[in-house]
């Protein structure tokens, strides 16, 4: 069955480890035959939620901020498959990650919530520091494993690696295959 395959890459870095992940998970998934889609959130315009509430006053999934996230929100509610990159910055997820995290707020409702469940996620998150541990990169998983619980998200791969240098993850080809695999696996 053919799927819309989603991926967020939230890295402010052009082409970074986390980015070119995603782009060979998107490339197995474009080898099986899957629609892809890629959006940078770097490359977005995002505000931050201003927890105004207005979305909760409303049965229509609307923010009441315009911006490109009631595009994103619409991308997110027909993917069949969503893959969150990020790097991780001082053990969390990146500014650009978080902002959109916080604004997937409008769908926390009993009602609107049910637009995003049944799905499959892949979580890819990079890091500086040699232990995944220590980098704070399970403490982001986590945070992304409670947030896909609630959505009733199924995730169904992720990927944790070691990246200190930009690009550097193109020097561990084994893992680039693992990506492709996991797009073809989707």
């Amino acid at each position: 069955m053919k799927k819309l395959v989603l991926g967020i890459c939230s890295s402010p870095r052009n082409n970074s480890n986390s980015e070119i992940l995603l782009n060979h998970i998107l490339k197995g998934a474009g080898i099986s035959g899957h629609s892809t889609e890629k959006i940078n959130l770097s490359q977005s315009q995002i505000s931050p939620c201003h927890a105004c509430l207005k979305c909760k006053n409303s049965e229509a999934i609307k923010c009441a901020l315009e911006d490109d996230m009631q595009e994103i929100i619409e991308k997110l509610i027909k993917a069949d498959c969503i893959i969150f990159a990020s790097p991780i910055y001082f053990f969390s997820v990146s500014a650009q990650m978080k902002i959109f995290i916080d604004r997937l707020y409008c769908l926390v409702d009993e009602n609107k919530k049910q637009k995003m469940a049944g799905k499959d996620a892949v979580i890819i998150l990079t890091h500086g520091h040699p232990s995944s541990e220590k980098s704070g990169a399970l403490i982001a998983m986590a945070m992304f494993k409670k947030i896909l619980n609630f959505f009733e998200i199924s995730l169904i791969h992720k990927m944790l690696y070691s990246c200190q240098m930009p690009g550097e993850i193109l020097e561990q080809p084994d893992i680039l295959q693992k990506a492709v695999s996991i797009g073809e696996s989707l």
